[in-house]
């Protein structure tokens, strides 16, 4: 071994290890979805190679919105309410 060669099983203090990457074909990865049902391949990668229990996952609301033109009204609805200023006013007041 060099003086360059980096010890990747110990960890500088502060420092996280680096991530690992792992190139997939599109079979590959159809396949690791199909078995993961759902769980983030992280998450199932991790508990298949360890033996762990997989942990239930909460997820936000992965629904997509139905009427895209009344969210579309809302939301600038909001904007000319200069609700987001006064909001930053009252948070300011209470900080000070």
């Amino acid at each position: 071994m060099t003086n360059s060669h980096r010890d990747f099983n110990k960890v500088s203090k502060g420092q996280a290890p680096a991530p690992f990457s792992l190139r997939l074909t599109f079979e590959e990865r159809a396949k690791l979805e199909a078995a993961a049902n759902g769980v983030p391949l992280g998450a199932y990668i991790k508990a298949m190679l360890f033996d762990g229990d997989l942990a239930k996952v909460r997820r936000r609301n992965t629904n997509p919105v139905e009427d895209h033109q009344a969210l579309a009204r809302v939301l600038s609805a909001l904007g000319r309410s200069r609700l987001s200023s006064n909001l930053n006013q009252l948070a300011r007041a209470v900080n000070t």
